[in-house]
Parts: structure tokens; sequence; C-alpha cells
């Protein structure tokens, strides 16, 4: 599946893509994007690349 859609070339699921943002929270894109600056604003730890 290298190269295509959401996946890396190691099979790593990349937030990226808007559809695996909805898929996995059940957020748009948006909303998504609106709840992270909305926790950064309200002293959050920063949002990390990599795995948790």
């Amino acid at each position: 599946m290298a190269g295509k859609g959401s996946w890396s070339r190691d099979g790593v699921i990349s937030a990226a893509d808007a559809t695996i943002v909805e898929l996995f929270s059940g957020l748009s894109a948006r909303q998504f994007a609106k709840l992270v600056g909305q926790l950064q604003r309200e002293g959050a730890d920063p949002a990390l690349r990599g795995f948790p």
C-alpha cells in the first residue's frame, strides 16, 4: 500500500488525510482542528508527531 491514501511506506496511518481524522475521531477535519486549537489555548501539551 506504499504511497496510496493515508498509508506511509511503513504502514503507519497519517492524520494528514481528512478521511482518517473523521474515521477515528468522529469529527470533521475542521471540527478536529478547532478542538486541537482550543486545547492549545487552554494549555494542553502540544500535539506531537510519531507514535503515541
